[in-house]
């Protein structure tokens, strides 16, 4: 079984002929071709309600405008020796995406989610055929899912103290529940942290980033893209939390009788909104401020630049000043 907590938000990949990858938000992706048929319509969509532990759950559809294409569906399976994987590489181009959770066994046990379209089902199935993966000391190979129609979405069990190392372009990293040190790069792709703990180096582009909870030291930055944390227990345990955004929106939520510090850095260039925990330390207006909740040295620091900020704290800051 896999572990890991609940998410907020149901999570979808939509890449239409001007492709677009969702999270609540359409956000611009290169287009996919159909070869003969045009321009295909491709929708991945997952829900955050429960853990993806098979390919069932996740949700693929082929189609044009106006009719969908036949599709088929395959699955391949992996078990990767942890002691024969100091690390686990998966980069990822194309449409698809990958959900990790942190597992009870010690090894890595990889699910492939394949899937193909063609304009009948003997197409559809000779083109699942012409796609190929595998692993060589921990690294990942794929081959014909980059082609029009085509693709593969990664389920991993993840041992305890992993070390990982994932990209993906067009296409979804969700990682749940994971203890190690991880680094993890999405461009036009959402990108979700939930409950882990280590040395975490995550980065979307073009895409939103959410942390939820979690441990260790985690710097996280979102360019072009949605940032939301929302903070859970009384504490945070490790070296903390250093997160930027630039061009896209910030959410930020801090439960009640939270230990920790928490400083927030506001370019000023967009527009403030706080729904607790700050009505009297800034008005709106104030321009460029910092914000800190809890102790005077924050553990937690978060950086806004061009765009608006939403913060709902159930401490109150004790600090407003100009930067």
């Amino acid at each position: 079984m896999l572990s890991g907590c609940a998410g907020v938000m149901r999570r979808g990949v939509t890449v239409p002929g001007a492709a677009a990858i969702l999270l609540g938000a359409a956000l611009a992706a290169p287009a996919v071709q159909a070869g003969d048929h045009g321009d295909i319509n491709l929708s991945i969509s997952t829900d955050d309600d429960r853990p993806i532990e098979r390919c069932d759950q996740v949700r693929v559809e082929f189609g044009g405008r106006r009719h969908s294409l036949p599709s088929a569906r395959a699955e391949k399976s992996f078990t990767l020796k942890k002691s024969a994987t100091p690390v686990l590489e998966m980069h990822l181009d194309g449409p698809g995406g990958m959900a990790l959770r942190g597992g009870e066994g010690a090894d890595y046990a990889v699910t492939a989610c394949l899937a193909a379209a063609g304009a009948t089902d003997e197409e559809a199935k000779a083109a699942l055929e012409t796609i190929d993966v595998g692993f060589d000391g921990g690294r990942l190979s794929v081959s014909g899912a980059g082609e029009s129609g085509r693709l593969v979405y990664f389920l991993v069990q993840v041992p305890k103290d992993a070390v990982l190392d994932l990209r993906s372009d067009n296409g979804a990293i969700d990682l749940r529940g994971i203890s190690g040190r991880i680094t993890a790069r999405t461009h036009n792709g959402p990108l979700a942290l939930d409950g882990c703990d280590g040395e975490i180096d995550v980065a979307a582009e073009n895409g939103p980033l959410s942390l939820r909870a979690g441990a260790g030291h985690q710097r996280v930055s979102v360019t072009n893209g949605p940032l939301d944390i929302e903070l859970e227990g009384s504490r945070w345990e490790g070296d903390g939390i250093e997160a930027a955004a630039e061009n896209g929106p910030v959410s930020l939520k801090i439960p009640e009788r939270y230990e920790s510090g928490v400083s927030l850095r506001m370019s000023g260039n967009g527009p403030v909104s706080c729904s607790a925990g700050c009505e009297a330390t800034w008005q709106p207006g104030s321009g460029a401020h910092s914000l800190l909740f809890g102790p005077a040295h924050p553990v937690i620091r978060i950086r806004s630049g061009n765009g608006p900020v939403s913060i709902d704290s159930g401490i109150t800051a004790r600090q407003s000043r100009s930067i």
